[in-house]
């Protein structure tokens, strides 16, 4: 899944900078919470190759925790940064659609590292 991370990282980071040069600020962090996730597996999946033993490493137990912890501090994020919208429908509409890829980006990433 370490290809699929870098992917999301680089089209979503892509697509904030955009938002960025339209003049879009608001939406340039309204995007940012998605490559939590794939950023943290990252990290830990690199960390976990350092020679340091890491506890919980070989049962696959740190990237699960990690990325659980990950997807509740991406959905706070989500919940803080929807209240740049103006209406109610496209606040829940933003919620629940990044919610959604949240959500099923950590339950593969989950699945793809357990044992």
């Amino acid at each position: 899944m370490l290809i699929e991370c870098w992917t999301i990282i680089i089209i979503v980071t892509a697509m904030a900078f955009i938002f960025l040069r339209s003049g879009r600020r608001n939406y340039f962090f309204n995007i940012l919470p998605l490559t939590f996730i794939p950023a943290v597996h990252l990290i830990v999946y690199y960390a976990n190759k350092a020679p340091v033993e890491l506890p919980g490493a070989e049962s696959g137990l740190l990237f699960v925790g990690a990325d659980i912890l990950t997807l509740l501090v991406s959905c706070l994020c989500l919940g803080f940064f929807a209240h740049n919208f103006q209406t109610r429908r496209n606040r829940l509409l933003y919620l629940c659609v990044c919610g959604v890829f949240s959500f099923a980006l950590t339950f593969l990433l989950i699945l793809g590292n357990l044992p």
